[in-house]
């Protein structure tokens, strides 16, 4: 995935995750994204195209206006490796983020126990 990064302001301390598609903003809550109103002035956060979410939606068979929640619950079915490896090129070309790849891992792992 390339990583490009992001200038959003992190907190100094915070296990939340956020996830900006465009309008759209979700927080990682207990193994599934939960829409907020807003993304806060700090935040751990991952910005896609609504486009990328899109095309993604496309390659799991689910509808293209859905929301982040289907492509986890696709995945979490997928035996087929290739279509995560898809998943991962459609994101990758938007995909903006202001942690390190260390950093996501953590607070993905600790989100989804």
């Amino acid at each position: 995935m390339k990583k490009q990064k992001s200038n959003y302001p992190k907190p100094d301390v915070s296990d939340e995750l956020y996830v900006k598609v465009e309008d759209d903003t979700y927080r990682l809550h207990k193994k599934k994204f939960i829409k907020e109103v807003i993304l806060p002035n700090e935040a751990n956060v991952i910005i896609i195209s609504k486009l990328a979410l899109a095309n993604s939606l496309k390659i799991v068979g689910k509808q293209e206006d859905g929301d982040f929640n289907q492509i986890l619950k696709a995945l979490r079915k997928e035996k087929d490796l290739k279509k995560c490896q898809e998943i991962i090129n459609e994101i990758s070309d938007s995909f903006l983020t202001n942690l390190s790849i260390k950093e996501l891992i953590k607070i993905i792992r600790k989100q989804m126990r």
